[in-house]
């Protein structure tokens, strides 16, 4: 159903973000002869990511610097390999926040009532990699 879905609609690139979409993804691209980029999300390769890697010939594209390391390590082809750096350049992003419309009544959580509270930044995960004491700055 993939792989037909990708023909029909002449999908040009198949994208996947978690190691069982890899794996569809990585099918349907066989069956249809399409390009497969597997984003991985994490410090590690996972070994079905790796699988798919090599029988897919798909292209990694790496979130965390270490996993990028470590993909190369573990042996994949430094030509099918990417580090995508993801963040915020806390240094040249500074939003004026006075510019920015007010929330809708009813829209504004609770704790962004409070006078101390500007912005917030939401992430899967609070941790030392990503670099949360950035977003506490003002």
């Amino acid at each position: 159903m993939a792989a037909a879905m990708v023909a029909h609609r002449r999908i040009e690139l198949l994208h996947a973000h978690l190691p069982k979409a890899h794996l569809l993804a990585a099918l349907a691209g066989g069956l249809t002869r399409r390009p497969v980029l597997a984003t991985v999300h994490g410090q590690h390769l996972t070994a079905l990511d790796l699988e798919l890697h090599h029988t897919a010939r798909s292209h990694l594209s790496e979130v965390c610097r270490q996993s990028c390391f470590h993909a190369l390590g573990m042996g994949v082809d430094p030509a099918l390999l990417s580090w995508e750096a993801n963040g915020i350049d806390t240094e040249r992003f500074r939003p004026d926040l006075a510019q920015w419309p007010a929330a809708a009544p009813g829209c504004t959580p609770r704790w962004a009532s409070q006078p101390e509270c500007r912005w917030s930044v939401s992430s899967a995960a609070c941790r030392a990699k990503k670099g949360p004491r950035c977003l506490c700055a003002r």
